[in-house]
């Protein structure tokens, strides 16, 4: 599980979409707050959160796979909407 985008310690606006990479992503699900990622066939994913309140905030990205074990992965970012 990698994040592409946002960068660490981006300023960032909402809705904010993330971008990211999986290693297998026949294997994985991909979530952060709740929301799903959507999974293309290469390993690229992207997830678009809802509107985020201002301030400073970790994302934390998990990758699920089918045996319930669980990678997590963060990125902190700034809104400021």
């Amino acid at each position: 599980l990698h994040i592409d985008s946002p960068s660490e310690g981006a300023i960032v606006t909402s809705p904010l979409t993330l971008r990211g990479t999986a290693s297998d992503p026949s294997e994985f699900s991909i979530a952060c707050d709740g929301v799903k990622a959507s999974i293309a066939a290469d390993g690229s994913w992207t997830l678009e959160l809802p509107a985020l309140p201002d301030g400073e905030r970790e994302l934390k990205v998990v990758a699920t796979d089918k045996r319930g074990r669980a990678k997590p992965e963060s990125r902190r970012v700034t809104v400021d909407n």
